[in-house]
């Protein structure tokens, strides 16, 4: 979807700060596996609770991370500043609305949830290909093999990434380069879908029809929203 670009470009605009709620990008390690987030490409913008666990690191619970973002909380509102929760799993997205409704000080400071939605659903496959094409030049397919002559193949990183059968499957030459990479790109399309439709039941979500090669669009979108929140 382009979440990042679209919450960091939003951080920029409103000198705010973001936190992350995507249970790959907690762990620093195997970017190039995982599709870990561009984070790191917006140095001047503020972000928390991104690479902060280990590979060998279980993950955190919802609870732990319901704590980790509330300290996260203080410090930001110190500095005049608002978080942006940016990422896209279901458990840590709730975790982050309960600790935001809880830590909510007046019915004004309830989080305001903004949902991204395909505009051109129809490129999906293609964009999950080209996607694909870009880990694989990163160095997936090494990166993954290094990870597994660490033995980090049963660590949560790997057990759970949704690329894992294809990655094996092209190590033991079962599978060639081109039909793992084209693999990667259907599960990066059934994930995303998957993903879609279980955020698809928070309620009270605003809507915004987004095209990733046009975040400007959607930040100027949802600077509208805002707007008309404050009247």
């Amino acid at each position: 979807m382009g979440k990042a670009e679209v919450a960091f470009g939003l951080a920029r605009r409103l000198s705010t700060e973001v936190i992350n709620a995507d249970k790959f990008y907690l762990y620093d390690a195997l970017p190039e596996v995982t599709g870990q987030s561009d984070a790191d490409q917006y140095p001047d913008v503020a972000s928390h609770l991104y690479g902060v666990l280990q590979p060998e690191d279980s993950l955190w619970s919802q609870a732990k991370y319901s704590s980790e973002l509330k300290a996260c909380l203080p410090g930001i509102r110190s500095r005049g500043r608002a978080p942006i929760i940016e990422g896209c799993s279901n458990g840590l997205i709730g975790a982050a609305l309960n600790a935001l409704n809880s830590a909510a000080e007046s019915p004004e400071d309830a989080p305001l949830v903004i949902g991204l939605r395909w505009k051109h659903a129809g490129n999906l496959a293609a964009d999950c290909e080209r996607r694909a094409a870009k880990m694989f030049s990163q160095g997936m397919l090494p990166s993954f093999r290094e990870a597994c002559a660490q033995r980090m193949t049963e660590t949560y990183l790997l057990r759970k990434c949704f690329a894992r059968e294809p990655l094996l499957a092209h190590q033991r030459r079962t599978l060639s380069r081109s039909r793992c990479q084209h693999r990667v790109a259907e599960l990066l399309e059934r994930h995303a879908r998957r993903h879609y439709e279980m955020l698809g039941r928070i309620p009270n979500v605003h809507w915004i029809d987004h095209d990733r090669q046009c975040p400007e669009t959607t930040i100027e979108r949802i600077l509208t929203v805002l707007g008309q929140l404050a009247r």
